[in-house]
């Protein structure tokens, strides 16, 4: 991926999404419940620039979550630090399946593989969860894991940290989608194929099929 310059990447990074996809509505949303909070959340995330928006249509709705963090910005491994895996089941949330691989494709593109998730909160609402932590243009992959103790998570995090240390000076992206259906009921939809073709441009090709 080339490098560019703070200013540079933050136009690009609005610019290559759509504001509306057709047949979904779009809310921006607040990355917390108050401007205090989102104010307390975005000073710790330090993020150059963060997309927070609620996609919804008669097939039900999903959430994006993409941020950018420009060279030298925030070490990898503290960006690594706040997965789902660490927030959502922090905040309650069960596991209930798990992926470190999801494989996927766009026409004949493979996009880079996902995490994927599956988790349930105490009400039984269930969110569908696939995210991508990009660390100069390359997978920030290490042992993700869902099960075992907090110390061993941490082990297993501190070792991918130790793997990646020489990127550290790269940009980064985290993107993150959580639906209420299966990604598999909408990934054929126009409008949910238009936001990932975008994204697909942004960060997420992979290499063709």
């Amino acid at each position: 991926m080339p490098k560019a310059d703070r200013n540079a990447a933050r136009k690009s990074f609005r610019q290559s999404l759509p504001e509306n996809l057709p047949g979904w509505s779009v809310e921006e949303m607040t990355i917390g419940p108050t401007e205090q909070d989102s104010a307390a959340i975005s000073r710790c995330l330090n993020y150059d620039e963060l997309i927070f928006r609620q996609y919804r249509s008669s097939r039900g709705g999903f959430y994006l979550y993409l941020a950018y963090w420009s060279p030298h910005r925030m070490p990898p491994d503290a960006v690594g630090g706040h997965t789902p895996d660490a927030c959502w089941m922090g905040g309650g949330w069960t596991c209930e399946a798990s992926s470190f691989s999801w494989k996927s494709r766009l026409g004949d593109k493979e996009l880079l593989p996902a995490q994927y998730r599956r988790f349930r909160d105490a009400a039984g609402r269930v969110q569908y969860v696939i995210y991508w932590h990009l660390v100069g243009g390359k997978l920030f992959e290490g042992d993700y894991r869902i099960d075992g103790s907090p110390s061993v998570r941490s082990c297993l995090l501190w070792k991918s940290i130790l793997l990646h240390k020489t990127d550290t000076n790269d940009e980064q992206y985290f993107v993150r989608l959580s639906s209420e259906r299966p990604f598999e009921e909408i990934w054929d939809d126009p409008g949910f194929r238009t936001l990932m073709e975008s994204l697909a441009r942004l960060c997420l090709s992979g290499r063709d099929g």
